[in-house]
């Protein structure tokens, strides 16, 4: 939640970074390095995203991706009607990020499908309900664009979840806590004397 916010979110998207990170986590997905390399892709250059109203609106021509976070945000609140606006393809930044979204919006299963040009993979995720059934994941679902369908499907079987970051993770980790220090405010002298850190008198 810290790390979206220190990337610029507000803190409400933040929250649901948060949310969408711990879920795919929990269920053994990469999420971490997912919102990661999502963060540092948006930070590296001032990248255009379209607004998300424009994904309920197929006839606009504009071609550049959405926010996984924002637009799985808005889908969560629209519910299953929601889903069904959207078209058939849509450009997404990384999308694993919006399975959670997908599955809190519709009790039906929904398969999200995409395309990953640098692994040259067909990843396919599947998600039922808000209790978030999920069905084995197929491919390297960590991709910074990427064209995705979104369709129903026949319900998967539940998964076996984890709640643990595996090691090789940990430059990912550093990567979030690096943003997310981009919310601590810089000590001033008022600050350390109220009591913030070690103090004016720092001898240790």
């Amino acid at each position: 939640m810290k790390a979206a916010r220190g990337a610029g979110f507000s803190w409400g998207l933040a929250e649901e970074a948060g949310f969408a990170v711990q879920w795919l986590q929990a269920r053994g997905l990469p999420a971490v390095q997912s919102l990661a390399e999502y963060l540092s892709w948006c930070d590296s250059d001032a990248r255009q995203l379209r607004p998300v109203q424009q994904a309920f609106k197929p006839e606009s021509s504009a071609i550049a991706p959405f926010c996984p976070i924002t637009l799985g945000a808005s889908l969560a609140d629209h519910g299953p009607q929601g889903l069904s606006q959207l078209p058939a393809a849509i450009q997404l930044c990384q999308p694993l990020l919006i399975a959670p979204f997908i599955a809190a919006a519709c009790d039906t299963a929904q398969q999200l499908q995409w395309y990953n040009t640098t692994s040259n993979q067909l990843c396919t995720l599947t998600v039922k309900g808000p209790d978030a059934q999920l069905q084995t994941a197929i491919g390297a679902l960590t991709c910074n664009l990427a064209e995705c369908s979104l369709q129903a499907c026949a319900a998967p079987k539940k998964s076996q979840c984890y709640s643990r970051i595996e090691k090789d993770q940990a430059h990912h980790m550093a990567t979030l806590n690096d943003f997310a220090a981009r919310t601590y405010a810089p000590a001033t002298e008022a600050s350390r004397m109220a009591g913030a850190g070690a103090g004016l008198n720092d001898n240790d």
